[in-house]
């Protein structure tokens, strides 16, 4: 390894500039402090929809008795 860092060169790069980094907002360890800039309503507007999906199909699994359904969608949610 070379100089103090104890890292690649090129991975300092690819660090300083999100573009290159091809760096997901939508990433389930993405906090708003990553993002520099960026359209934040769009990014709410995505994950109200993504949360109304998934309650829209856990309450529609819950209204047919569907444990197994059940599980699948508290399986997603606790991923995300």
């Amino acid at each position: 390894m070379s100089g103090s860092g104890g890292g690649d060169n090129c991975d300092e790069e690819m660090d300083q500039n999100p573009d290159k980094a091809s760096w997901d907002p939508l990433h389930p360890l993405a906090t708003a402090e990553d993002q520099v800039e960026g359209d934040h309503t769009l990014t709410n507007s995505i994950l109200l929809m993504w949360d109304a999906a998934i309650y829209l199909e856990l309450n529609d699994a819950i209204h047919d008795g569907d444990t197994g359904r059940i599980m699948e969608v508290t399986k997603v949610s606790m991923n995300v």
